[in-house]
């Protein structure tokens, strides 16, 4: 929507679904696992490789912390699309250079509390978005989430050009930034006629 830039960018904030996002959210994680023993924080900080830390008595929770993420993200890397670059499982030294970085310059909890901001942000900008987009859905969250949903399968759009449809897509068009001649899609992926 014109004018609505900042909006549109909040929205793409504080997103739980989004892998990075997730990915950052269990680094700082693994910073406060560390941030329990000061000791394995403080060898961190100082740049200790996996192997290091595994030479450790007092590292125990933090590897078992870390071989968790391995587990999930572990097939991950930094410039991933180049296959030729080390995985995280095959070296986590990018990792432990995050988590040293969070470390030094974050406190406990701290990355919970952004994202928690963020998400609050993207849903005032969702609601003031859709309520701008389609009026008829500016009830409440939880309305508007349904209504946003049932506003494109609304008489299924291509059989019925109901109000709320033609409403409902131009608002769409209005998201994508203008009038757009490209068909909304619905979150079932329906196309719409109007």
């Amino acid at each position: 929507m014109p004018g609505r830039d900042d909006d549109v960018a909040a929205l793409a904030l504080g997103l739980e679904e989004d892998v990075v996002f997730r990915m950052t959210m269990e680094l700082g994680d693994l910073a406060g696992v560390a941030r329990e023993e000061p000791a394995v924080a403080a060898a961190i900080r100082d740049g200790a490789t996996r192997e290091e830390l595994a030479a450790r008595d007092d590292a125990g929770p933090f590897l078992e912390a870390l071989d968790g993420f391995l587990d999930e993200f572990g097939h991950r890397a930094p410039g991933e699309i180049d296959w030729s670059r080390p995985r995280y499982r095959e070296d986590p030294s990018p990792l432990l250079h995050t988590v040293a970085g969070t470390l030094r310059s974050s406190t406990e909890g701290e990355h919970r509390r952004l994202a928690a901001r963020l998400a609050g942000a993207a849903e005032a900008a969702r609601e003031s978005l859709v309520a701008d987009a389609h009026p008829s859905c500016a009830r409440s969250s939880t309305d508007s989430r349904a209504c946003t949903a049932a506003g494109s399968r609304r008489g299924s759009c291509r059989s019925s050009r109901s109000p709320g449809c033609s409403t409902a897509c131009a608002g769409s068009r209005s998201l994508r930034g203008g009038n757009s001649p490209t068909p909304a899609r619905s979150p079932r992926r329906t196309r719409c006629g109007c």
